[in-house]
Order: structure tokens, then sequence, then C-alpha cells
């Protein structure tokens, strides 16, 4: 199990006038790939591989959607009472049994802590500095925070509060006696504004690659990122990773979307950034929240932003898209002046 811990939720946080929500597509500008690209690369780098036949099948049923391909993995894995499965796609044919099926997963598992593991810190700050800053023109650094909720296993948001001194970063962990950072998250429900500092609160909704739980402490600590296949006795990653539905019951993942559903329910304006809002978990407070907080508008800046929020099941006047690409050097004026409209 997780670290659990009782629910004192900081209002200092929940009252945040503005949130920003990050999705994938917050860090394509990073050379982070999307789901689609990132399957469409491993299927040309692994040809020579004993899984490739398996994750070619798989795409061939489902498409190159990894939460997909996941999820029909973990479909055959769950079959505890069957030794194999027959995948058929046209003249295509492969019997699955559960190693083969483990072994690709692993295999993904690892390219997904591969390949956002890192950042390039001087494109963090170009993409980063003007967005915050526009935001944090528009409140009060010593009366609010700027709450970030983030699906993104990358450290772009660390790496930026740490190369930029008028920011102070909250995210969980707290640095101990034995020279580890440790998640408790007491940081963030005993949370206090810095004073001189524009103040960032960082919940990784699905975990992060440098996020690692030890079996021996109970702890989860945030360190170098590697795989758990190194010792699946002693170390696991805490991420969850692609599904179609995925259930955050524990900490710290649990206490992350309780923030999130109670800062929507007091906040003017949530700031989303390349989200496809696929994540049930994510969505069902935010229309929860839409229900009690009449004022909550929100904004989606991606360049498919019209028709994801068309498909949504909230249909209202409050969803405002941005059909722009973050990070474009040619709208990057165009989508800023419609954000500080949103947070005005």
């Amino acid at each position: 199990m997780m670290v659990t811990q009782e629910m004192g939720l900081s209002r200092t946080i929940i009252e945040s006038p503005v949130i920003l929500f990050l999705g994938a597509g917050a860090s394509q500008p990073l050379d982070k790939p999307l789901m689609g690209p990132f399957v469409r690369r491993l299927l040309v780098d692994w040809k020579s591989r004993e899984t490739y036949n398996l994750l070619f099948l798989l795409t061939k049923l489902v498409g190159d959607d990894l939460e997909s391909i996941l999820g029909e993995l973990d479909a055959i894995l769950g079959l505890s009472h069957i030794s194999s499965v027959s995948l058929w796609y046209e003249q295509d044919f492969l019997s699955i049994d559960a190693e083969r099926g483990r072994k690709l997963r692993t295999e993904i598992e690892y390219e997904i802590i591969q390949q956002y593991s890192s950042v390039p810190r001087d494109t963090v700050q170009e993409l980063y500095k003007p967005l915050l800053e526009k935001i944090f023109s528009r409140i009060d650094p010593e009366k609010h925070c700027l709450p970030i909720f983030t699906t993104n296993y990358d450290p772009a948001i660390e790496d930026f509060c740490a190369a930029e001194e008028a920011y102070h970063l909250t995210d969980g962990f707290r640095d101990s006696r034995e020279r580890e950072y440790i998640w408790t998250g007491d940081d963030f429900d005993g949370f206090e504004l810095v004073s001189g500092k524009r103040n960032i609160v960082l919940f990784k909704l699905h975990g992060s690659v440098n996020w690692v739980h030890v079996a021996s402490s109970g702890r989860i600590i945030r360190t170098q990122p590697f795989h758990q296949r190194i010792d699946p006795q002693q170390y696991r990653n805490v991420l969850i990773y692609p599904a179609m539905r995925k259930i955050a019951i524990d900490n710290p993942y649990f206490g992350a979307y309780e923030y999130y559903l109670r800062c929507c329910e007091e906040a003017r304006a949530c700031l989303t950034i390349g989200y496809s809002f696929r994540d049930y978990d994510a969505l069902t407070r935010l229309r929860g929240a839409m229900s009690v907080n009449p004022d909550l508008r929100v904004m989606l800046l991606s360049p498919s932003a019209s028709k994801v929020l068309h498909d949504l099941p909230i249909h209202n006047s409050r969803l405002e898209p941005i059909d722009f690409s973050f990070g474009d050097a040619q709208r990057v004026a165009a989508y800023l002046a419609a954000i500080e409209k949103l947070i005005s």
C-alpha cells in the first residue's frame, strides 16, 4: 500500500483564485512525445525484440493508443485461470501467455521512465516563464499560491522552480536527516506562503518517474529515475501508467485529486494546457466542482481545444477553447492575452 494519511486540507491552497492543469501537450514542446508517437517510435526501435510481434499485433487491434494497448495487456494478465490467450487480426495470429504479456508491459514501463526522466532546462525556462509571470501578474503572491496539477511524469515544473529564485516550490517532499527527499504530504496540509516568493504548489496526479516506494522503510522517496525491475522486492515505481480508467485510491494520488476537487470548487479560473480530459478521476471531479461553483471558467490551450471541449459531457458557456499549441512562437502573445483575460 502507498503511504496514507488523514485529510486536513490547506485553505490557503484551495482558496487560490487560479489553478493550472498540465496535460501531455504541455510537455510536447520539451520534446516529450504524446502517446501515439511514443508507440510508433517503439514499433521502429523494437523490430529485433522478442516482444515486437505482440506490440505490433496489439496496435493492429486497438491502434497506437498506449492507454488501450496497456488496457488490453491488463485484461490478458488478469485472466488468472487461463494459461494463454490467442489474438487474431486478419491473417496475423499470436498466442500470448502471462510471461510474454508481463515482459511487454515491463519493457513499455521502462521506456516511459527513460523517455520522461529529463527535460531540456533552457527550453523549460523559455516555455514556462512567460506563462507563470502572466498568471502571477494577476494574483497577489503575498496572498495566494498557484496550485499546478499535472498528469505528466517529467520534472519540468521542478526544474523550472529550481532555476528561478523568484519561485518557491512545494511538492510534498521534505529533505530528511538521511539526506533523502521523503514524501509525507504534510507540506500540503500545513502549507504556508513563503513571503517574497511566487509560491507554486505542485500535485503530480499520476506520480513521477523519480518517485520510488522503498519496501524496507515504507517510504516514498524522490531519487534518480530508474525502473523497479532492478529489485522489484525492494523498490516500486510510484506512478500510474497510462490506462483508460485510472482508479487513484491511495496517496499520494488520492490526496492530489482531493485538492484538485476542492480547488476547482473555489477557483474562478482553471487554465488547462495540452490536456485531453481522458482521466476519469479528474473529469468527474471537475464536473462535480462546476456544478457547485458557478464562477469557475475552464480554458483549454491546445491545437484541438474546440473539439475536445465540444466532446466533453460539460456543455456550457464556461468552457473556453484556445486552438493554439503551447510554446508556438507565433502565437505566444495571442494565447497569453487570452489567458490574461480569463484570469482578470
